[in-house]
């Protein structure tokens, strides 16, 4: 029996996976979309962004983080707290999720084929279904790989879902540890050691580099360690290489320095790697990168012109919102319809407590480039609206040329920061200066005045001649920053 034929064939329903799908379809096109997993959406959402940042809101609700910090009389009972809870949070996310996947597929059209795919040749994939377990075999003029990525799991490192954790188990843990070690000082490392920390877990969080989140600016690192959750996590730098086991308390991690820590449990948060196992990709001629990611150009082509691949499968930036956009171009370029590069300037998120996000450059990147730079800081302990809700933590620091007054970045730790930033992002896209901000009227009390507050700030600076890296942006009694 002959192929199935389709337009489209999409190995994947995560963000990316589902982007190049819809793409497709709206354009008209038969469309395939293959998944393996018993559940839609990827990572994403089922052991990803989605249940990462619903554990995090829900640890907000439950613990009365902010409560807290406007009522301190009043103690948050935690007895009510536990993984039973948050865990029945995070399932009703997913199902509601999933079910608005598989609505939005069924609704355009699309077919979906539940199973496991591998390539028979560059336009032939075969799939052994879920249900049936037998193999049908598609064939597409166009293929779509987003496939993802899996935690890296060292086989010296003896996982085993309870004690020690990657994370895709760290949600199935039983109950809320008293203590943890986190080994990672990336985004996922330090998202989860300040989500603990806020249930009151004490955390050992061990960086083999030289700082926490390396990629941010320093002042927002600075600031962010300075925040860490009722103070209840322990940073350590530079750990160098160390030795993990299983012991009757727990795990224990013995460091080459001769350091030893040891915690109820350990999640090991360092690096991902490529969903690409079992796919056989080189019977399609596809070949990976030095990264043993699937290598691409930039229109998302692998090294056969009709397949493409997008998503966490291709490696940096690995976020949902960037692979949304990768598969919609993906897509546009296998249509033949629209030639569209992927944006020069988008934000990142990092969902820590308190959260973060940023777009442009550091001041550490302006200062490597030469640039003549002012920087702005809006405190949000001298912010309004940080007072009234009670998340008075943090800061946005805005970075601007002093001789063209261009807003060269902005980084923000605190309240809403994730949604403000798009603010500063369509700024930066305009080659805006600060004087939109300084010019422009911005609701009060609201958390986004901070960017006029900055700007002001940068502004002040500049008319000074003032090149200081620190001061104070106290607004009493108008805004006059600075």
């Amino acid at each position: 029996m002959s192929p199935a034929v389709y337009d489209f064939i999409i190995i994947g329903t995560g963000p990316a996976g589902l982007s190049a799908a819809m793409t497709a379809c709206k354009a008209g096109k038969k469309v395939l979309v293959v998944e393996k997993e018993g559940s839609l959406g990827g990572v994403c959402v089922n052991t990803g962004t989605f249940p990462s940042k619903t554990l995090r809101e829900a640890v907000l609700h439950l613990t009365g983080h902010l409560k807290r910090k406007v009522f301190a009389d009043e103690d948050c009972d935690r007895g009510g707290i536990s993984m039973d809870k948050l865990k029945r949070r995070l399932h009703q996310v997913r199902l509601e999720e999933q079910a608005i996947i598989t609505c939005q597929l069924e609704r355009n059209g699309v077919d979906l084929m539940r199973g496991s795919a591998r390539f028979v040749d560059e336009h032939t994939v075969a799939v052994t279904g879920l249900a049936e377990g037998r193999e049908l075999a598609f064939s597409g003029e166009r293929i779509v790989i987003a496939t993802g990525s899996h935690p890296r799991n060292p086989p010296d490192i003896p996982f085993d879902g309870e004690t020690i954790l990657d994370s895709s188990s760290i949600l199935g843990i039983r109950s809320i540890p008293k203590s943890m070690i986190i080994l990672g000082g990336g985004v996922i490392g330090s998202e989860y050691a300040t989500i603990f920390a806020a249930l009151g877990v004490k955390v050992t969080l061990l960086d083999r580099g030289g700082r926490l989140l390396k990629f941010l600016d320093h002042e927002i690192v600075d600031e962010l360690c300075r925040n860490f959750p009722g103070g209840n996590i322990d940073y350590v730098s530079d750990c160098g290489d160390f030795r993990i086991e299983r012991w009757s308390g727990g795990a224990r991690v013995s460091l080459a320095g001769g350091s030893t820590y040891q915690a109820d449990c350990l999640f090991f948060a360092l690096g991902r790697e490529a969903n690409t196992v079992g796919l056989d990709i080189e019977r399609a001629g596809i070949a990976l990168n030095e990264h043993r990611y699937i290598a691409v150009n930039e229109l998302y082509q692998t090294t056969m012109p009709h397949i493409s691949a997008v998503g966490d499968v291709i490696g940096w930036p690995s976020l949902a919102s960037t692979s949304i956009v990768q598969g919609r171009l993906a897509a546009l370029h296998g249509l033949k319809t629209r030639m569209e590069s992927f944006p020069r300037i988008f934000p990142f998120g990092i969902y820590t407590i308190p959260e973060i996000s940023y777009v442009g450059i550091t001041e550490e990147e302006a200062r490597a480039r030469g640039y003549r730079i002012a920087i702005g800081r809006c405190h949000y302990d001298e912010l309004p609206r940080g007072q009234i809700s009670g998340e008075n933590e943090g800061m946005l620091k805005m970075i601007a040329h002093r001789d063209t007054r261009e807003i060269l970045g902005v980084h923000i730790l605190g309240g809403a920061a994730t949604e403000i930033i798009h603010i500063a992002q369509m700024a930066l896209l305009q080659s805006a200066k600060i004087d939109v901000f300084i010019d422009n009227i911005f609701n009060f009390p609201t958390y986004s005045e901070a960017l006029k507050i900055a700007a002001l700030s940068a502004a002040n600076r500049i008319a000074r001649g003032d090149d200081q890296s620190e001061g104070s942006c106290r607004r009493a009694p108008a805004p006059a920053g600075g």
